[in-house]
């Protein structure tokens, strides 16, 4: 898509800090777009303008507003990436309260006041793509996991909900729901610390290996740019939600090497 006074894209990404977040922020930098990060840390790649903000906190979402609304002198931004969320995994048994309400304030509470705010500002302008950051967590169980996916499903039915009722604005929504990723996940989850884990993982993907966050950052790009493309959640994920009984391992490798 493009601005609608051929300025540079306006584009917005929370969770700029992170892996995949930051490999957003650089894609979007690398085609020319202004952008803005709003990030409790304080910090993003070189190049973004960064606004310090608790996400979970309707006072702080608003304040960041009101602050990016002064940058751009009140023009609507034109892309929102909502990709800020925290992980505390832990076995139901062991689970805490406060950790399993911190990832609904953040992954969910969160989401929906950062995109209400952009969406607000889109749908003035008539115009717009938001794109979530969901994952395959949402569709299939991980261990030690239950709280994170019950929050990326719920990201999941935001991104369909938020596309009905923002297309008569013309603001399309879509979710990129990354699959296993070399960098950013293996903090996620106390498993996938474990080699085992991994060799597991790749194993179980079609492509044998892991995403990168680069990847993802392509495809919420060419997704935000499909303007007719709105309330799809896509798997980003070299085929592991795809896979059945396929090959694995050393099957895999018996059937490339009779090739």
């Amino acid at each position: 898509m493009s601005s609608s006074d051929n300025a540079p894209l306006r584009v917005i990404v929370t969770g700029g800090n992170g892996g995949i977040g930051g490999a957003i922020i650089r894609q979007y930098l690398a085609a020319g777009s202004d952008v803005v990060s709003i990030d409790c840390a304080g910090d993003a790649p070189e190049g973004a303008f960064c606004v310090c903000a608790d996400i979970s906190l309707r006072d702080d979402v608003e304040r960041a507003f009101a602050e990016i609304d002064r940058r751009w002198s009140h023009v609507a931004p034109d892309v929102f990436v909502g990709c800020a969320a925290v992980s505390r995994p832990a076995h139901l048994l062991d689970m805490r309260l406060e950790d399993f309400e911190e990832m609904l304030a953040i992954n969910v509470r969160g989401t929906f006041l950062t995109t209400q705010a952009a969406a607000r500002r889109m749908a003035k302008a008539k115009r717009g793509a938001i794109v979530l950051i969901s994952s395959v967590a949402a569709q299939q169980a991980w261990a030690q996991e239950a709280g994170y996916s019950a929050t990326k499903a719920a990201t999941s039915s935001l991104a369909q909900g938020f596309a009905v009722d923002l297309a008569p604005f013309g603001i399309s929504v879509n979710a990129v729901a990354p699959g296993p990723i070399e960098h950013g996940s293996r903090s996620m989850a106390a498993t996938r610390t474990d080699p085992e884990v991994f060799r597991h993982e790749i194993e179980r993907t079609p492509m044998a290996r892991l995403g990168g966050p680069e990847e993802v950052a392509q495809t919420v790009f060419r997704l935000a740019g499909a303007p007719w493309v709105t309330g799809q959640v896509l798997a980003v994920d070299g085929g592991f939600m795809a896979t059945g009984l396929g090959y694995f391992g050393a099957a895999r490798d018996r059937l490339m090497s009779a090739q």
